[in-house]
């Protein structure tokens, strides 16, 4: 029979019916290996490709978002539990000057600090489309928080010598530092992988171009 869109929708939203488990009970204390494997659903994801692919159905970008949005649907890991991030807002002047970071302080910074610090002028045609809050015109950026104290770190993350990545002689870190640097983390390295694979082409399909939706997904 003729291959439909539905059919491949549907084998999708089964990866992420799959992980839904995980979005309530996980045990955010396992290590790596004690993760379940739907953490990565690259080889699913492949293979609903590759069979797209061998009944002349092209990849779109719409499918791929699907595709892209099982990464973000297996709920938060170890590290997105204990790390957190804030969203926050930085006013810009009139005149589209950017301070920067200081307006978290005291409210926002005053007018002596305004003066001594260094802005960054912003185009009038970025300015122009920025977000408003109060009236004014803001930069909206993400401030990473503290680590979580060091007491209540499990035992097995503190001791546990792990070899540092990307490192050719051998050189091994603890695994609490490991995972306290910021870039990372193995199932957002498997999503932007695949994400980029996808826009190189992959499994017999022609390169799809990523839009902001494809990248909203990668950052949730």
């Amino acid at each position: 029979y003729p291959p439909t869109k539905y059919e491949f929708d549907h084998a999708i939203q089964s990866i992420e019916s799959a992980g839904l488990y995980l979005r309530k009970n996980r045990n955010v204390f396992l290590g790596e290996k004690g993760q379940p494997p739907l953490d990565n659903p690259t080889r699913w994801l492949d293979a609903i490709l590759l069979n797209m692919s061998s009944r002349g159905v092209q990849l779109d970008t719409e499918t791929a978002n699907r595709m892209l949005d099982c990464y973000a649907s297996m709920g938060r890991t170890g590290k997105a539990v204990h790390f957190f991030y804030d969203v926050v807002r930085d006013f810009v002047e009139e005149d589209g000057t950017y301070y920067g970071p200081m307006r978290d302080v005291g409210g926002g910074g005053d007018s002596s600090e305004r003066q001594q610090a260094e802005g960054r002028n912003i185009p009038k045609r970025v300015l122009k489309h920025m977000p408003t809050f109060y009236n004014r015109k803001i930069k909206v950026r993400m401030r990473m928080r503290d680590p979580p104290p060091f007491h209540k770190v499990p035992s097995r993350v503190k001791g546990t010598l792990v070899r540092r990545q990307g490192s050719e002689d051998g050189a091994t870190v603890t695994k609490l530092d490991q995972e306290s640097e910021r870039a990372w983390s193995p199932a957002l390295t498997a999503a932007f992988a695949f994400a980029d694979s996808l826009t190189h082409g992959a499994c017999g399909h022609r390169p799809v171009e990523l839009d902001k939706k494809s990248w909203n997904i990668l950052i949730a």
